[in-house]
């Protein structure tokens, strides 16, 4: 018996030895659940509301959605660039928007203030331009042309007048007055510019 008791001594010092490793065990095990049901009691209202937003909204899934962390509230996003349609005052969306348009605006205005100055620097670059004044050699040339065509039309005048004096039977000395004075007045015509239409008008 002796021997038995003196075993029975040792178990229960060994189970006294062992107790405190099983209470900081039991002890761990319970904050790891507690701190388990906190995370899952916090992630189920976050999962609900969201779950309800994508139902309320329709077909948009849930990663069209984005949370607002101070807030908790909602905002459909489509691009960058989109409309926000949420009725609180975070505005991010918009702010990028006008953003997003003044930068268009201001490139716009650019191009058509360049535009503008391009067309400015060329109509002075024109009025500054001289005006070429004719070479001796052009003004020789002018010159003979406009004696060249002045013959001619003395040339046209006279054989007119003399198909016409022979015509209505006109005598010679008269027909040779009537072409000289012709001559004279194509010759004036030519020189004043009035062209044959003036010469004509006397006939």
């Amino acid at each position: 018996m002796g021997y038995l008791e003196d075993e029975d001594l040792n178990s229960a010092a060994g189970e006294g030895a062992a107790a405190p490793a099983r209470a900081a065990a039991t002890a761990a095990g319970a904050r790891a659940s507690s701190s388990a049901s906190l995370l899952s009691a916090a992630a189920a209202p976050s999962s609900t509301a969201a779950a309800a937003a994508a139902a309320a909204a329709g077909s948009f899934p849930l990663a069209a959605f984005w949370v607002n962390v101070s807030t908790g509230l909602r905002c459909r996003v489509i691009s960058p660039f989109s409309r926000c349609f949420c009725s609180h005052s975070f505005m991010q969306h918009d702010f990028m928007q006008n953003k997003h348009k003044t930068q268009q605006q201001q490139q716009q205005q650019q191009q058509q203030r360049k535009q503008q100055q391009q067309r400015k620097q060329q109509r002075l670059q024109q009025q500054q331009q001289p005006i070429p004044l004719p070479s001796p050699n052009q003004q020789q040339q002018q010159s003979q042309q406009q004696q060249q065509q002045q013959q001619q039309q003395q040339q046209i005048y006279r054989s007119t007048i003399l198909i016409l004096s022979s015509a209505s039977g006109v005598q010679a000395p008269a027909a040779a007055a009537a072409a000289a004075a012709a001559a004279a007045a194509a010759a004036r015509a030519a020189a004043a510019g009035g062209g044959a239409a003036a010469d004509l008008s006397l006939l």
